[in-house]
């Protein structure tokens, strides 16, 4: 799964000016090791500690017999959250900056949002008697909160020097390292499906598994053809970068539901957030906010 964080680091490398390269390389290392430390600090114990339906009280210094391998699971979680909500500031923020906002992300943040949802005493976990919802995979926690938190950071931000004005210089893509980190972000999605559930080599719970990954793969191509599609016919040209953001816009969106869905729901989900995705794409455009990674709109 964590392939999912650095195939990100791939995709963003590809799509940047070539002299920002080692930048962007040294904060996706960067900002894995900070979420770490706050994960390890008190993240953790916020995301699933007991006692509290809004914040969690345990598990601090993952002390009180702590789950070790649900420790790490969630923490690569959390890194991909993290990553999501940092890295839409593609070149225009200062390393310092940008580690403090990683610390402060994935130690209060995120933790917050995944025990409100994913712990048992969550308000909105699924058992809850005041607001049950289900995100099975991360559709809301990991992804619209990481581009919601994406959006806020370009709103204060803002857009890059010159981006609007005519004579722009759009930065050329290193196609082979964009499709490399596009790939390794689907296998991540795989990790993702298959590792939130707690159970996989029961024989039922394998059944149950194997319609998640097939749900995904339906979202992943349906998504990624209308994304092609789509810019074909608007655009009168084949576009790599659509086909494979509509596919991850696709998984992104089959998320919440991949355990439960019947596949040709799934199909559905793929297709129409590639839809949003490139609906949304061109909203924030046209409204002038500078996201050349796609991360809101994805």
């Amino acid at each position: 799964m964590a392939s999912l964080k650095f195939g990100f680091a791939f995709v963003e490398a590809g799509k940047t000016d070539p002299k920002n390269v080692s930048n962007v390389i040294f904060k996706n290392v960067a900002d894995t090791f900070v979420t770490l430390l706050a994960f390890f600090l008190h993240g953790y114990a916020f995301a699933f500690g007991e006692h509290n339906a809004v914040i969690g009280t345990q598990f601090f210094l993952t002390l009180n017999k702590t789950n070790m391998v649900n420790f790490f699971f969630n923490y690569v979680r959390c890194a991909v959250a993290t990553t999501l909500a940092l890295g839409a500031a593609n070149e225009r923020t200062e390393p310092i900056g940008y580690l403090i906002s990683a610390y402060v992300f994935s130690g209060i943040i995120y933790p917050l949002a995944c025990h409100w949802v994913w712990d048992q005493q969550g308000i909105f976990s699924p058992t809850s008697t005041s607001y049950p919802s289900q995100d099975y995979a991360g559709s809301g926690v990991i992804f619209l909160l990481g581009g919601a938190a994406a959006a806020v950071s370009l709103r204060v931000i803002g857009s890059r020097a010159g981006r609007w004005s005519p004579h722009f210089k759009r930065t050329e893509h290193r196609q082979p390292m964009v499709v490399l980190g596009g790939c390794l972000q689907m296998l991540g999605f795989l990790g993702l499906v298959i590792g939130t559930h707690p159970r996989v080599l029961d024989a039922d719970e394998g059944l149950l598994l194997g319609l998640g990954t097939v749900n995904l793969l339906h979202a992943a191509t349906s998504g990624g053809l209308y994304g092609l599609m789509i810019q074909r016919i608007d655009k009168n040209y084949y576009d790599l970068d659509s086909m494979l953001s509509g596919a991850i816009a696709g998984m992104v969106a089959v998320c919440a539901g991949v355990d439960t869905y019947m596949p040709g729901v799934a199909v559905m989900c793929g297709a129409t957030g590639s839809l949003l995705f490139i609906g949304f794409r061109r909203f924030l455009c046209a409204v002038k906010v500078d996201d050349p990674l796609n991360i809101i709109s994805g």
